[in-house]
């Protein structure tokens, strides 16, 4: 029972609890215009709110017609939770439908929790549709056009509609009251009392309940009398030409005959003379045949007079005097065809030349864009104002010419008369990329003094701006001079071919440069300048190739001792330029001169001595000096002084004595002999003749001398000429015995003398007479030790007899 109690408590509380809770709310839910007609803008209001406090987090609505949903339509809200909601019926909109809408609204707060309301409008659409009109609408008559307006598809007759009109936008009154006709509608009557232009559009609105709705429709509005003319056998017309005209007359549609008495022709302000006028094949027409007066190039206006005295109009139509351009495309003799375009842009007309580039074309003046192109270039002139055209465009297409210092082929020239007025000239050539050395640098070169008789620049190629197209292998150049010469391509290389004579130069030695100039093909570049210098130096020089590309020129020797780095640069526009290091080095010559007689004569056994006298004519002292006789026996001759020469200095000179023995068995006969001397960088050898004569026929005393004394004798074999005898010479007569004692006394004093009184000038005499001072001494010894010797074998022997050994002695000075 207790328990019974508690659970009636809880249920209660529980239930007055769900009575206490409140959901969201809407309130004041209303449309602004319950209906409004189509292309109008319809808005929603309300109020939405939560007594609990929740926050309202969404306001939209489902919009429904009889054939479409639109939902989820989102309401706006202001500051005090007024939220609308704007449907716009425009045609651009979703809502362009006429109808019953049915919304659904709906209020959410942050809980999730919801509430909706509906409410309703009415979209409707006013329309109109012309149901009869005349056409056409003769000038004077009162015209009547009929016509319905509809509510939803339903015909409005009541007086609450109103009417406007226009004729291409020009109001017109109502000849009477509107007023409606059940069979055709609303009827509204106006007047035409002047000739408007054609065509014509009619323009008619209704006003409805706040609503407007509007027609338009074309109308003829014409005269009754109807005059034209209706076809021109030649637009296009030159002086003197005979032209016909088709002309045609009605009345309120009826035709008209059309007598020559009825009919004049101007053309402009020039009256003009009436061949014929006849019936023409198109039916109710006439045809009316004249010459045109002389008139210049242009457009001009033929007017045509119709008069039956009942009756006047006139009507007008444009013919146009045509410019005749003709002449010769190229500048010298063509080879191909070329197309010649003229665009105006209201019309295009194209002539191709013959193959000599001849043209003919006729065209009305105008300002047109010309292109003339052919398979190898296209030049586009714009704007070009023309009333003439005789012969103004020449071009010379060289499409297989090349031209030095650059890798292309094809160059291609235009040039316009000057009474050609243009306002830009674009140009399009074409380029084959296997002439071209370096495609990745690919220029337009422009020549602005090219000579079309020759065929050659008389200036300088220059480079301009263009546009290459790899892909199409076209370079375009924009607002292009006329009257240049261009070619496409890459600047081509020059090769330089250069050398010295030698690699070494002496002091003061001229330098020559020699060589060749030539392009990348080895093609001679005759005319290419020449500079070159040598580093660390301020010494240059230049010079030109000749015709045939070569050059020889000198350079300034440095004057000092040393290696050099010899820069040679080979030029000429437009090639790219080349150069040439030659490494070279400049020393001190080294020469000497020797001299002597040319001819050394001795009889067979006889002896002497010859002074070679070698002098340093060179710029840098000399050393370590070896010398040597060439085609001689070498038992013909001893070296006496000096046998080698340490050092030899600049301009200094020294004597080489040559002791020359001729044997008695040598051949007799004359031999071409060399003097040799050699040293560290150079060598030099002195010719002369040895001329070998039999034995002569005088003879000198006989010596008897020992076995002793001979081998003796044989190991002084030397005797060295200086004018006067040597130690040496002493010393082998004091050897032959001691009789001759007195006589080398003799000697050896006056030989002392003659020392003390000559001048001892050279390294040779100074040398000498030390050698022959040791020998005298030599000698004294040698002789008192045979002195001993001989007394000695007297003693112990029997005296033997000796046989003698004849020699002869020439001592020659």
């Amino acid at each position: 029972m207790r328990w019974g109690i508690f659970l009636f408590i809880f249920i209660s509380l529980l239930s007055l609890g769900n009575f206490a809770y409140a959901f969201p709310e809407i309130n004041n839910l209303y449309v602004q215009s319950q209906e409004i007609w189509l292309g109008e803008t319809e808005t929603i209001f309300l109020n939405c709110t939560d007594d609990n406090g929740s926050a309202i987090s969404g306001v939209y609505a489902d919009i429904s017609t009889s054939t479409a949903l639109f939902p989820g339509n989102s309401f706006l809200s202001d500051a005090n939770s007024t939220y609308c909601l704007a449907i716009s019926t425009a045609e651009s909109s979703n809502f362009n439908k006429a109808g019953t809408f049915d919304v659904i609204t709906y209020c959410e707060n942050e809980l999730g929790e919801s509430t909706n309301s509906s409410i309703s409008f009415i979209v409707s659409n006013l329309s109109i549709e012309i149901s009869d009109m005349a056409s056409p609408i003769y000038i004077g008559d009162i015209a009547e056009v009929s016509l319905f307006v509809k509510k939803d598809g339903n015909t409005i007759t009541s007086n609450d509609v109103s009417f406007s009109m226009f004729i291409n936008n020009e109001a017109r009154s109502f000849a009477s009251q509107p007023y409606y006709d059940f069979e055709k509608g609303w009827v509204l009557r106006f007047e035409i009392n002047a000739l408007v232009s054609a065509p014509s559009i009619l323009s008619i609105s209704a006003d409805y309940s706040g609503a407007k709705v509007s027609i338009d429709k074309a109308v003829d509005i014409i005269s009754p009398l109807d005059f034209s003319i209706t076809d021109i056998d030649e637009d296009w017309v030159s002086s003197g030409d005979t032209i016909t005209a088709t002309l045609k007359a009605t009345y309120r549609g009826t035709p008209i005959t059309i007598l020559e008495d009825y009919i004049s022709v101007r053309l402009d302000s020039t009256k003009v003379d009436i061949f014929d006028i006849s019936s023409s094949s198109t039916s109710n027409a006439y045809d009316l045949a004249f010459e045109l007066p002389s008139l210049s190039a242009g457009r001009h206006k033929l007017k045509i007079d119709f008069d039956d005295n009942s009756h006047t109009v006139q009507d007008s139509e444009n013919i146009i005097y045509v410019i005749s351009a003709s002449g010769v495309i190229f500048s010298d003799t063509g080879n191909h065809k070329v197309d010649l375009i003229f665009d105006s842009g209201s019309l295009r007309k194209e002539v191709r030349t013959d193959i000599s580039g001849k043209y003919s074309i006729s065209f009305p003046p105008d300002d047109y864009n010309i292109q003339v192109k052919d398979d190898f270039a296209v030049l586009d002139i714009f704007d070009a104002d023309i009333d003439a055209f005789e012969d103004p465009i020449k071009y010379q297409s060289l499409y297989t010419t090349h031209v030095g210092g650059i890798s292309g082929e094809g160059v291609f020239y235009y040039a316009l008369a000057s009474e050609l007025d243009y306002l830009s000239a674009n140009i399009k050539i074409k380029y084959d990329s296997a002439k071209i050395n370096d495609i990745s640098s690919i220029e337009v070169y422009a020549c602005n003094s090219w000579n079309t008789g020759n065929r050659k620049c008389n200036s300088e190629w220059t480079i301009i701006p263009s546009v290459i197209d790899s892909l199409r292998k076209t370079a375009t150049i924009s607002d292009a001079v006329i009257g240049a010469a261009y070619i496409v391509g890459s600047k081509d290389s020059l090769s330089l071919g250069a050398a010295l004579e030698k690699v070494s130069y002496n002091i003061n030695e001229d330098i020559r440069i020699t060589g060749l100039s030539q392009d990348s093909a080895k093609d001679i570049v005759p005319d290419a300048i020449l500079n070159a210098s040598i580093e660390a130096t301020a010494i240059t020089a230049s010079s030109v190739s000749d015709s045939k590309g070569l050059f020889s020129f000198n350079i300034q020797n440095p004057g000092v001792e040393g290696n050099y780095t010899l820069l040679v640069e080979l030029s000429k526009d437009p090639y790219i330029s080349s150069q040439k290091q030659i490494i070279f080095e400049v020393v001190k010559s080294k020469d000497v001169s020797v001299v002597s007689s040319d001819t050394v004569r001795l009889n067979l056994g006889e002896s002497s001595e010859v002074q070679f006298l070698v002098i340093n004519t060179g710029e840098a002292d000399l050393s370590n000096i070896s010398i040597s006789l060439k085609n001689i026996e070498d038992s013909y001759y001893q070296m006496i002084y000096p046998e080698t020469i340490d050092i030899l200095k600049k301009s200094e000179e020294i004597p080489v004595i040559v002791y020359f023995i001729i044997p008695e068995n040598a051949t007799v006969g004359i031999t071409s002999a060399s003097f040799e001397i050699s040293g560290i960088g150079f060598s030099k050898g002195h010719g002369f003749v040895m001329n070998i004569l039999p034995l002569r026929n005088e003879s000198i005393d006989t010596v008897s001398v020992s076995s002793d004394t001979s081998e003796t004798l044989s190991s002084f074999d030397i005797f060295p000429s200086i004018g006067m005898p040597t130690g040496q010479s002493l010393q082998i007569i004091a050897q032959s015995g001691a009789i001759y004692l007195a006589v080398f006394a003799f000697i050896s004093i006056s030989t002392a003398l003659l020392f003390r009184k000559r001048r001892l000038t050279t390294l040779y005499d100074q040398e000498l007479r030390k050698i022959n001072k040791q020998l005298i001494f030599d000698i004294r010894n040698n002789m008192l030790q045979t002195i001993k010797t001989k007394q000695s074998m007297v003693s112990r022997k029997e005296k033997k007899p000796v046989k003698t050994k004849k020699r002869k002695k020439v001592l020659k000075n």
